[in-house]
């Protein structure tokens, strides 16, 4: 039903992925997924999502991911997810709250800790790049208050910023000009953005400090070890400004044609 389908994802790292032609979403996180990361994943052509968590309370992590689909981006009934540094070509779904009670976990454990009801909300949204029609403006109506800064949000009718953010930077009038295609096996991503973002709207490093403690379960975002983490590095390894990184997947600015499949050898 999906590329990657799980539940009770604890402590489960999804990374360096390509993922497409699924059949319903590319990662589909089902029931319990805590202390979940999703780095660094190329994901496009679902007929559904690209990514969809359902019933879960979080704390789960989503950066440096390239999402594009028509179908549908970062879709979600689900509390406690954090979005970081993505780029995302799809619309952005919020369903829920849900009506359904599910477990929420000892951390780093399997042991239940409580039986919650699947409300929405309290996720993190920072320096992502939302292509139109991407926007978090759906995660305004979520049950639980969200938070977030940095996004860019382009395209014609792009629907913004969500109601919990501050720092927006909004440009519909940018083209971002997002193609993907694939030659011999090799997918290169063209991809353009623009340097003044880096001085239009500062941003801050997103890792364990920024992102707090999960409300429903009280964890924080760290890695699965329980040691905290700092997204450093983009999609491809290159290191990121630790005063002000770049929003979307990639630290440099300006158009490019980049091979994003396979991944080349890290910096």
């Amino acid at each position: 039903m999906s590329c990657i389908k799980l539940h009770g994802a604890v402590d489960v790292v999804i990374q360096d992925n390509h993922l497409y032609n699924c059949s319903v979403f590319g990662i589909w996180l089902d029931w319990m997924a805590q202390g979940t990361m999703v780095l660094s994943n190329l994901i496009h052509t679902t007929r559904d999502c690209n990514t969809y968590t359902e019933v879960d309370h979080g704390p789960a992590i989503f950066a440096n991911n390239i999402f594009i689909a028509p179908a549908g981006g970062v879709c979600h009934d689900s509390a406690g997810n954090a979005y970081a540094h993505n780029l995302v070509t799809g619309a952005t779904d919020n369903e829920g709250p849900d009506t359904r009670n599910t477990p929420a976990l000892v951390p780093h454990e399997t042991d239940i800790a409580a039986v919650v009801r699947a409300v929405n909300g309290d996720h993190r949204m920072y320096n992502n790049h939302m292509v139109a029609p991407a926007a978090f403006a759906a995660f305004s109506k979520d049950y639980l208050p969200c938070f977030g800064s940095g996004n860019v949000y382009t395209g014609a009718a792009n629907a913004g910023p969500s109601s919990f953010e501050t720092g927006a930077l909004v440009d519909a009038a940018f083209d971002a000009g997002v193609a993907l295609t694939e030659a011999d096996g090799v997918w290169t991503l063209a991809y353009t953005t623009a340097p003044g973002w880096a001085t239009q709207q500062p941003r801050v490093p997103v890792g364990t400090a920024l992102l707090g403690n999960a409300n429903i379960t009280r964890q924080p975002y760290t890695r699965p070890d329980g040691t905290p983490f700092q997204i450093d590095v983009d999609y491809l390894g290159v290191p990121r400004s630790a005063v002000n990184p770049f929003p979307g997947p990639f630290e440099d600015a300006g158009a490019r044609r980049v091979v994003v499949w396979p991944k080349p050898p890290k910096p």
